[in-house]
Protein backbone atom coordinates (compact mmCIF):
# COMPACT_ATOMS: atom_id res chain seq x y z
CA UNK A 1 0.00 0.00 0.00
CA UNK A 2 2.89 2.01 0.41
CA UNK A 3 4.38 1.86 -2.70
CA UNK A 4 1.25 2.30 -4.29
CA UNK A 5 0.50 5.56 -2.43
CA UNK A 6 4.25 6.32 -3.15
CA UNK A 7 3.64 5.85 -7.22
CA UNK A 8 0.54 8.64 -6.48
CA UNK A 9 -2.27 5.26 -7.26
CA UNK A 10 -4.21 5.98 -4.11
CA UNK A 11 -7.30 4.32 -4.86
CA UNK A 12 -5.41 1.19 -5.33
CA UNK A 13 -3.19 2.17 -2.33
CA UNK A 14 -6.77 2.52 -0.14
CA UNK A 15 -7.80 -0.42 -1.23
CA UNK A 16 -5.32 -2.14 0.26
CA UNK A 17 -4.87 -0.06 3.33
CA UNK A 18 -8.83 -1.64 4.13
CA UNK A 19 -7.88 -5.08 2.91
CA UNK A 20 -5.15 -5.48 5.35
CA UNK A 21 -6.50 -3.22 8.20
CA UNK A 22 -9.99 -5.40 8.25
CA UNK A 23 -7.29 -8.75 7.94
CA UNK A 24 -5.51 -7.13 10.73
CA UNK A 25 -8.96 -6.17 12.87
CA UNK A 26 -9.90 -9.41 13.06
CA UNK A 27 -7.13 -10.34 15.08
CA UNK A 28 -7.19 -7.67 17.30
CA UNK A 29 -10.24 -6.32 19.53
CA UNK A 30 -10.50 -2.65 20.61
CA UNK A 31 -12.49 -2.50 23.86
CA UNK A 32 -14.62 0.75 23.85
CA UNK A 33 -15.81 -0.15 27.16
CA UNK A 34 -12.72 -0.86 29.39
CA UNK A 35 -11.34 2.50 27.08
CA UNK A 36 -13.87 4.64 28.27
CA UNK A 37 -14.05 3.61 31.92
CA UNK A 38 -9.66 4.07 32.44
CA UNK A 39 -9.88 7.65 31.20
CA UNK A 40 -13.46 8.31 33.50
CA UNK A 41 -11.21 6.91 36.47
CA UNK A 42 -8.16 8.84 35.81
CA UNK A 43 -10.21 11.86 35.80
CA UNK A 44 -12.07 10.70 38.61
CA UNK A 45 -8.88 10.35 40.65
CA UNK A 46 -7.23 13.32 39.48
CA UNK A 47 -10.03 16.20 39.96
CA UNK A 48 -7.92 18.42 41.46
CA UNK A 49 -4.20 19.92 40.98
CA UNK A 50 -1.15 18.13 43.10
CA UNK A 51 2.45 19.27 42.91
CA UNK A 52 3.21 16.89 45.45
CA UNK A 53 6.43 17.65 48.16
CA UNK A 54 9.21 17.47 45.70
CA UNK A 55 11.13 15.24 46.85
CA UNK A 56 12.47 13.49 44.24
CA UNK A 57 13.97 16.98 42.75
CA UNK A 58 16.76 16.80 45.29
CA UNK A 59 18.31 13.78 43.65
CA UNK A 60 20.47 14.01 40.92
CA UNK A 61 19.59 14.01 37.66
CA UNK A 62 17.89 15.88 34.59
CA UNK A 63 14.51 17.61 34.19
CA UNK A 64 12.29 15.11 32.55
CA UNK A 65 10.25 16.35 29.37
CA UNK A 66 7.33 14.08 28.55
CA UNK A 67 6.31 14.18 25.21
CA UNK A 68 2.87 12.92 24.43
CA UNK A 69 -0.20 12.53 22.13
CA UNK A 70 -1.61 10.29 19.32
CA UNK A 71 0.78 8.27 17.17
CA UNK A 72 2.17 9.87 14.14
CA UNK A 73 0.87 13.54 15.64
CA UNK A 74 4.38 15.02 15.92
CA UNK A 75 6.05 13.45 19.12
CA UNK A 76 9.34 12.14 17.38
CA UNK A 77 9.73 15.67 15.33
CA UNK A 78 9.09 17.44 18.52
CA UNK A 79 12.02 15.25 20.80
CA UNK A 80 13.75 15.62 17.21
CA UNK A 81 13.67 19.59 17.86
CA UNK A 82 15.11 19.42 21.48
CA UNK A 83 17.54 16.74 20.90
CA UNK A 84 19.90 19.29 18.46
CA UNK A 85 19.79 21.37 22.13
CA UNK A 86 23.01 20.81 24.12
CA UNK A 87 22.55 19.05 27.03
CA UNK A 88 19.44 17.03 25.81
CA UNK A 89 18.81 13.33 26.05
CA UNK A 90 16.30 11.88 23.69
CA UNK A 91 15.28 8.51 25.67
CA UNK A 92 12.22 7.53 22.74
CA UNK A 93 9.54 5.89 24.00
CA UNK A 94 10.92 4.93 26.94
CA UNK A 95 8.07 2.63 29.58
CA UNK A 96 10.84 3.46 32.74
CA UNK A 97 8.50 5.55 34.46
CA UNK A 98 5.64 2.75 34.41
CA UNK A 99 8.41 0.21 35.58
CA UNK A 100 10.20 2.65 37.93
CA UNK A 101 6.93 3.42 39.41
CA UNK A 102 8.45 6.86 41.33
CA UNK A 103 9.88 10.49 40.71
CA UNK A 104 13.30 9.58 42.91
CA UNK A 105 13.63 5.79 40.63
CA UNK A 106 12.76 7.84 37.30
CA UNK A 107 15.33 10.45 37.62
CA UNK A 108 18.25 8.74 38.58
CA UNK A 109 17.70 5.98 35.72
CA UNK A 110 17.62 8.89 33.87
CA UNK A 111 20.94 9.91 35.32
CA UNK A 112 22.50 7.23 34.82
CA UNK A 113 21.33 6.86 30.84
CA UNK A 114 21.83 10.61 29.85
CA UNK A 115 24.93 11.61 32.46
CA UNK A 116 25.06 15.48 32.48
CA UNK A 117 22.46 16.43 30.15
CA UNK A 118 19.94 19.37 31.57
CA UNK A 119 16.97 17.23 29.94
CA UNK A 120 15.67 13.72 29.60
CA UNK A 121 13.18 13.80 26.61
CA UNK A 122 10.91 10.44 26.74
CA UNK A 123 8.05 10.14 24.23
CA UNK A 124 5.97 7.58 24.98
CA UNK A 125 2.18 8.50 24.10
CA UNK A 126 0.95 6.71 27.15
CA UNK A 127 2.59 8.65 29.73
CA UNK A 128 -0.16 10.79 29.32
CA UNK A 129 -2.38 8.19 31.47
CA UNK A 130 -0.16 8.98 34.09
CA UNK A 131 0.51 12.95 34.02
CA UNK A 132 -1.42 13.64 37.26
CA UNK A 133 1.45 11.26 38.87
CA UNK A 134 3.88 12.71 36.87
CA UNK A 135 3.36 16.23 37.58
CA UNK A 136 3.41 15.64 41.45
CA UNK A 137 6.50 13.34 41.82
CA UNK A 138 8.75 15.64 39.49
CA UNK A 139 7.37 18.97 39.87
CA UNK A 140 10.23 20.39 37.48
CA UNK A 141 9.03 18.66 34.58
CA UNK A 142 7.85 19.92 31.64
CA UNK A 143 4.98 18.65 29.26
CA UNK A 144 4.55 18.69 25.51
CA UNK A 145 1.05 17.06 23.92
CA UNK A 146 1.14 16.95 20.31
CA UNK A 147 -1.32 17.64 18.17
CA UNK A 148 -2.47 17.03 14.61
CA UNK A 149 -5.15 18.04 12.23
CA UNK A 150 -7.73 15.32 12.94
CA UNK A 151 -8.38 13.92 9.04
CA UNK A 152 -4.47 13.89 8.84
CA UNK A 153 -3.95 12.32 12.03
CA UNK A 154 -6.49 9.43 11.92
CA UNK A 155 -5.30 8.75 8.30
CA UNK A 156 -1.68 8.58 9.49
CA UNK A 157 -2.79 5.96 11.97
CA UNK A 158 -4.89 3.74 9.61
CA UNK A 159 -2.02 3.25 7.30
CA UNK A 160 0.40 2.07 9.91
CA UNK A 161 1.75 -1.26 10.63
CA UNK A 162 1.46 -1.60 14.61
CA UNK A 163 2.92 -4.95 16.14
CA UNK A 164 1.50 -5.39 19.51
CA UNK A 165 -0.08 -1.92 20.92
CA UNK A 166 -2.86 0.34 18.97
CA UNK A 167 -5.78 -2.07 18.87
CA UNK A 168 -8.04 0.49 18.03
CA UNK A 169 -6.12 1.76 15.00
CA UNK A 170 -8.21 -0.67 12.47
CA UNK A 171 -11.22 1.33 11.44
CA UNK A 172 -12.19 4.44 11.63
CA UNK A 173 -15.15 4.15 14.12
CA UNK A 174 -12.33 2.80 16.76
CA UNK A 175 -9.86 5.47 15.76
CA UNK A 176 -11.99 7.79 15.87
CA UNK A 177 -13.72 6.51 19.48
CA UNK A 178 -9.87 6.82 20.47
CA UNK A 179 -9.15 9.93 19.65
CA UNK A 180 -12.13 11.93 21.54
CA UNK A 181 -11.10 10.01 24.67
CA UNK A 182 -7.26 11.02 24.79
CA UNK A 183 -8.35 14.39 23.66
CA UNK A 184 -10.90 14.52 26.72
CA UNK A 185 -7.85 13.43 29.19
CA UNK A 186 -5.53 16.06 27.44
CA UNK A 187 -8.20 19.00 28.35
CA UNK A 188 -8.47 17.60 31.40
CA UNK A 189 -4.79 17.92 32.46
CA UNK A 190 -4.70 21.25 30.47
CA UNK A 191 -7.17 22.74 32.83
CA UNK A 192 -5.05 21.10 36.03
CA UNK A 193 -1.53 21.96 34.64
CA UNK A 194 -1.63 25.09 31.93
CA UNK A 195 1.88 26.28 32.64
CA UNK A 196 3.30 22.63 32.44
CA UNK A 197 2.12 21.82 29.27
CA UNK A 198 2.84 23.05 25.62
CA UNK A 199 0.33 21.68 23.01
CA UNK A 200 2.33 22.35 19.48
CA UNK A 201 0.84 21.71 16.32
CA UNK A 202 2.54 19.40 14.03
CA UNK A 203 1.82 21.49 10.93
CA UNK A 204 3.41 24.30 12.67
CA UNK A 205 6.29 21.99 13.81
CA UNK A 206 6.59 21.23 9.82
CA UNK A 207 6.37 24.57 8.34
CA UNK A 208 8.74 26.69 10.92
CA UNK A 209 11.21 24.33 12.93
CA UNK A 210 13.28 27.10 13.89
CA UNK A 211 10.63 28.91 15.81
CA UNK A 212 9.00 25.66 17.27
CA UNK A 213 12.46 24.68 18.62
CA UNK A 214 13.04 28.09 20.33
CA UNK A 215 9.59 27.57 21.69
CA UNK A 216 9.62 24.22 22.51
CA UNK A 217 13.33 25.07 24.42
CA UNK A 218 11.81 28.15 26.04
CA UNK A 219 9.21 26.05 27.49
CA UNK A 220 11.42 23.77 28.92
CA UNK A 221 13.76 25.88 30.62
CA UNK A 222 16.81 25.92 28.42
CA UNK A 223 18.16 28.72 25.58
CA UNK A 224 17.57 27.46 21.98
CA UNK A 225 20.98 27.54 20.03
CA UNK A 226 19.97 29.59 16.68
CA UNK A 227 23.13 27.36 15.14
CA UNK A 228 21.74 24.04 15.97
CA UNK A 229 21.55 21.50 13.49
CA UNK A 230 17.52 20.85 12.97
CA UNK A 231 15.99 18.38 11.05
CA UNK A 232 15.01 18.83 7.71
CA UNK A 233 11.66 18.49 7.45
CA UNK A 234 8.73 19.16 4.82
CA UNK A 235 5.25 19.58 4.58
CA UNK A 236 3.94 16.38 1.97
CA UNK A 237 2.07 14.96 5.08
CA UNK A 238 0.06 17.86 5.65
CA UNK A 239 -3.46 17.93 4.20
CA UNK A 240 -2.81 13.96 3.23
CA UNK A 241 -6.33 12.86 3.38
CA UNK A 242 -7.33 15.07 -0.03
CA UNK A 243 -5.40 12.47 -1.70
CA UNK A 244 -8.17 9.84 -0.31
CA UNK A 245 -10.81 12.16 -0.38
CA UNK A 246 -12.92 9.64 -2.43
CA UNK A 247 -12.87 7.82 0.70
CA UNK A 248 -12.91 9.27 3.63
CA UNK A 249 -16.48 10.39 3.84
CA UNK A 250 -16.93 7.74 6.93
CA UNK A 251 -13.98 8.74 8.57
CA UNK A 252 -15.02 12.78 8.52
CA UNK A 253 -18.80 11.56 9.76
CA UNK A 254 -17.23 9.35 12.94
CA UNK A 255 -14.57 12.58 13.53
CA UNK A 256 -17.67 14.79 13.56
CA UNK A 257 -19.89 12.67 15.61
Amino acid sequence: AKAESDLGHYDRAFAIYNESNAQRGQRVRYDREAAEGQIAAIIAEHNERRDGSGESDAATGPVAIFITGLSRSGKSLAEALLAAQLGVYAAGESDHWRRLGGGAAYRAEMHRLAGSAALAVNTLDDNILALGEIAAALTDTRFIHCRRAPLDNALAIYFKRYERTNAHAYSFDDIAHFIALREKLRVHWQQLFPERILTPDYEDMVRDAAAMAARLAAHCRIEADPAARLPELNEDEIGMWKCYEAHIAPLRAVLAR
